[in-house]
């Protein structure tokens, strides 16, 4: 299978398996690193507040916000106030984009790089 097909083929498959277009269009920007580590953080700790995930994370408060604004407005993450604070928890889409995220995993894996000294 060469490379366009291969593409094609996989569009067509994140196509059908993207059912709801804010978290497809959240998946697709989860290219960045920074996005993954807040949703990962989000889902292995759920009940954390703004200043948990930054330590989890260890991105700037900038960075983390505008990413959880990003999983917000896609409702892949929800939050209840608490006094002052949210705190965040992840919603059922949000395991529907891993597992998304894990078949395409599978689709289009990636080569582990050895260091050969």
């Amino acid at each position: 299978m060469n490379h366009t097909t291969r593409s094609r083929t996989m569009k067509k498959k994140v196509d059908k398996m993207a059912k709801w277009h804010k978290a497809y269009k959240v998946l697709m920007s989860m290219k960045q690193e920074a996005a993954w580590m807040t949703l990962r953080a989000i889902a292995d700790n759920p009940g954390s507040n703004v200043t948990r995930i930054i330590e989890l994370v260890g991105l700037p408060q900038s960075h983390v916000s505008m990413e959880i604004g990003k999983l917000y407005d896609a409702n892949i993450i929800d939050f209840q106030p608490i006094g002052t604070e949210r705190i965040y928890r992840p919603t059922e889409r949000a395991f529907k984009v891993f597992e998304i995220a894990n078949k395409l995993a599978a689709l289009w894996p990636v080569k582990k790089q050895t260091n050969d000294n």
